[in-house]
């Protein structure tokens, strides 16, 4: 199957932790790197490889001061 950004999976369930994992990570930052697609609809660091939790955190940090970088739904 091909990914389509626009495709809604309602099964998706992300599980007990979800909550733990964004307090814990509700600070991280990221280092400036190029974008890199999600290939995900849903926001769930488990399922992200490093570069893409990376870029992430990174993007959330340029969003929280005001600036928008290149995204997908995957991220916001």
């Amino acid at each position: 199957m091909s990914y389509n950004p626009f495709r809604v999976d309602l099964s998706y369930d992300p599980g007990p932790d979800f909550r733990d994992s964004i307090v814990e990570h509700a600070e991280d930052r990221g280092s400036q790197s190029p974008y890199v697609p999600s290939l995900y609809s849903h926001p769930d660091y488990g399922v992200l490889d490093r570069e893409q939790r990376n870029y992430y955190f990174y993007w959330r940090h340029v969003l929280r001061s005001g600036k928008c970088l290149e995204t997908d739904p995957g991220y916001a």
